[in-house]
């Protein structure tokens, strides 16, 4: 279990160092040389990226690795959730590299490559009319879902027992401050980067929180493996 809920562990302390870094750089660069910024720090396939699909691919790897230890302990629910979790960061980054496409050297099939912006295999990038997928559903709505995450969730987790013992039944990871703080403190370095390339660095950071609350939740004790706990 997790004994200090509340402050950064020494891996944290080194975890959210190395992504406050990468992000300032991103900063720094984005202001002297756009160009550099834009064509080698956050270029397709590029390190960020790349750092971008390792955190989604790791998160989706802990949520299935916990289901699969955990399978014989908790509900159908809070196994479900387990389940669904994976397969969101596993979607996440097969979304983030266009599912292989530059890798295996992939065609975009005719109908998809007509109403992708980048005609790529990939979804978030699908126009409709007017609309773009990618700021409609993965900017404006999972923005305001991820605003209530950090904010009312751990808020409701605090004050209501009720809501606790749903989010526990429901493997909801609860943020613990340092990762709403970090969040909130680099959200706001990205927003004033100059370069219409800053979603890459916010998609990393974004990525890279939610891997650290998943790794070390303020409700860490509900994903502990019951041999663990007797060991302990």
């Amino acid at each position: 279990m997790l004994k200090n809920k509340g402050f950064a562990t020494k891996f944290e302390s080194f975890f959210f160092g190395s992504v406050s870094t990468l992000v300032l750089v991103g900063f720094y660069l984005a202001i002297v040389d756009e160009s550099v910024f834009r064509n080698f720090y956050v270029m397709e396939d590029g390190l960020i990226e790349w750092l971008t699909v390792i955190a989604l691919a790791a998160g989706a790897s802990i949520s299935f690795r916990r289901l699969v230890l955990l399978r014989s302990e908790k509900t159908y629910l809070f196994l479900g959730f387990l389940g669904a979790c994976s397969l969101v960061f596993l979607f996440g980054a097969g979304e983030e590299i266009s599912w292989g496409q530059r890798i295996f050297n992939l065609e975009t099939p005719e109908g998809l490559k007509s109403i992708n912006a980048q005609g790529e295999l990939n979804l978030h990038n699908i126009r409709v009319g007017k609309v773009k997928i990618n700021k409609l559903v993965f900017g404006l709505i999972l923005g305001i879902l991820i605003g209530i995450y950090l904010s009312l969730v751990p808020l409701l987790y605090a004050k209501s027992p009720k809501a606790k013992r749903i989010m526990d039944s429901c493997a909801v990871p609860i943020p613990r401050p340092i990762h709403i703080i970090c969040f909130i403190l680099l959200f706001f370095i990205t927003a004033q980067t100059p370069s219409g390339k800053r979603g890459e660095i916010r998609e990393f950071l974004g990525a890279s929180v939610f891997l650290s609350i998943l790794l070390s939740p303020a409700n860490r004790e509900i994903f502990e493996h019951e041999n663990k706990k007797e060991q302990e």
